[in-house]
């Protein structure tokens, strides 16, 4: 197995910190039996699941005060040891029996710094339609150049 520096993903497999994120559990293992990604918190190296009180992520983020509700709830349900779940995580690694972990964004529009809102917007759409067709892709984007104009920051979401 290739060796991977789990601290270098999670500092001090999240001693410090509030960690959230979404985490592919199998039904097993899930709330009320239902597979499929669900909210989880990890701490102290052991991550819980959290779908029992946020159906998404952003549910969560968009809450009064996320993080001192998150301290307030009590006896969450465990899914595992952090550790273990990275190592499952990892694309040559992984077991689908068990739980793993996946984008920490669903449904929230997440800004990043260097990149336009509306270009990721657009790019999004672009994979979408093109369904990984090259050639479609760039059939697209030469549409909404010729719409919109090359100079996407005049353009207001």
């Amino acid at each position: 197995m290739k060796y991977i520096d789990l601290n270098h993903l999670i500092p001090q497999l999240a001693e410090k910190g509030t960690w959230i994120g979404r985490c592919m559990v199998p039904a097993k293992k899930a709330h009320n039996g239902i597979a499929g990604p669900h909210v989880v918190l990890a701490t102290k190296g052991k991550v819980y699941d959290l779908s029992a009180h946020y159906n998404s992520t952003s549910e969560l983020i968009n809450s009064k005060n996320p993080v001192a509700t998150l301290k307030a709830l009590k006896d969450l349900p465990k899914l595992g040891n952090l550790a273990d779940i990275l190592k499952n995580s990892l694309y040559f690694n992984q077991n689908p029996n068990l739980p793993y972990l996946i984008a920490p964004n669903d449904i929230q529009a997440i800004k990043a710094c260097g990149v336009t809102f509306v270009k990721s917007l657009l790019e999004r759409v672009i994979e979408e339609q093109a369904k990984g067709d090259a050639n479609a892709a760039k059939a697209l984007r030469k549409t909404i150049s010729a719409s919109l104009g090359k100079d996407l920051s005049k353009v207001v979401p």
